[in-house]
């Protein structure tokens, strides 16, 4: 039984979509699924970590320059070829690998390049957080928190499409499970935070927030910094964890769960790794580190899952410092956030692998 996936990974794009559907993928290798990854030739950045995790890749080669259409999705630069092009070549892979099932996890690719994949597959699984293009597809799955989510799809799926919307449908790795049994709503006192600024941040907002760090009125407190391999700035950053007190650099995790569950307080962005602080209680710093991720942090934040403080194009480390020191302070807010947190997010994988199995041997 053979499933499909088409997402990509660059400084651009970032890591978010070929992790989550890494964290499927794995869970259906597990049900006895050969899995194969099909990404764009450009934006293969995490193809190594792909094959390490046991899985087939398959490069989809981009033609020269293309123009946009005007009635392309918003994200479209993202692809290296018209979405055309993109659905021809990977229609030709999908069509010699015979699969059953095509998960699709990519801003730039709309209901035109599912249609022409839909030729070569039984069942198409869209994964979104956008809501901003028409897809043709028989689920879609959109975990994030938005106050409206029940209505976000309206006009944008078939009527016979099942809508899997909300965070009781996070795709965590099975880590979090088990790290979800060590944690409880966090104490009154910050004695570890926690910095991830997404995988690839080549504006190097990680560099920011160590620098906000060191100045902290508070007594200083551990911090754990995560960063990804390809990191622009690595070598800066390590001078600056090593002039910190207790500060560890961490490259390229396979444990963010355990640190997670390690810290007190977090500062991080949006995306995937905010539904896994929410889900073993982690207090956080929230900022937008691409306009995609505005909308879902603002939601949040004003249900008190986070605090969000705007873009991180916007913010100063003396900025951040001071919202640091005010929240650090707050021993309620963050004991009432943690609290809400563990009960907004559940662990969909496992559920999702087991439907779509089921559904191919149907």
């Amino acid at each position: 039984m053979r499933i499909a996936f088409r997402t990509d990974a660059n400084t651009q794009i970032g890591s978010g979509h070929v992790m989550r559907c890494l964290t499927l993928a794995d869970a259906l290798r597990d049900h006895g699924c050969d899995v194969h990854f099909l990404c764009s030739v450009n934006a293969a950045a995490l193809g190594d970590l792909i094959r390490m995790r046991g899985h087939s890749l398959h490069l989809i080669a981009a033609p020269s320059a293309h123009a946009i259409e005007s009635s392309a999705p918003p994200h479209s630069h993202w692809l290296a070829s018209s979405q055309a092009d993109d659905a021809m070549a990977s229609s030709a892979v999908l069509a010699a690998l015979n699969v059953g099932a095509l998960v699709i996890d990519h801003y730039a690719l709309d209901h035109r390049w599912e249609t022409v994949a839909r030729r070569h597959v039984s069942r198409i699984l869209v994964v979104d957080d956008l809501a901003d293009r028409v897809h043709d597809c028989d689920l879609v799955l959109d975990q994030n928190f938005y106050c409206n989510a029940h209505r976000r799809y309206d006009a944008l799926v078939p009527d016979a499409c099942e809508r899997l919307l909300g965070p009781t449908h996070a795709l965590l790795r099975p880590e979090f499970d088990a790290a979800r049994m060590r944690a409880s709503p966090r104490s009154t006192e910050v004695k570890r935070i926690l910095i991830f600024l997404s995988g690839f941040d080549p504006q190097n907002y990680t560099g920011m927030a160590l620098e906000a760090l060191q100045m902290l009125s508070n007594p200083p407190v551990a911090c754990d910094v995560v960063i990804g391999r390809a990191h622009p700035a690595h070598d800066s950053i390590a001078r600056q964890c090593a002039g910190l007190f207790d500060c560890k650099l961490h490259t390229q995790v396979s444990n963010m769960a355990e640190l997670m569950v390690s810290a007190d307080l977090a500062v991080g962005a949006g995306g995937s790794a905010t539904l896994e602080r929410c889900f073993l209680g982690l207090p956080t710093l929230a900022v937008d580190v691409a306009d995609n991720q505005r909308a879902m942090l603002r939601d949040l934040d004003e249900c008190g899952h986070v605090r969000h403080l705007g873009s991180a194009d916007s913010l100063t480390a003396v900025s951040l410092a001071n919202a640091l020191d005010r929240f650090i302070t707050d021993a309620t807010l963050r004991v009432d956030m943690s609290t809400r947190n563990m009960s907004l997010v559940a662990n969909g994988t496992q559920a999702m692998a087991l439907r779509l199995t089921k559904e191919l041997h149907a």
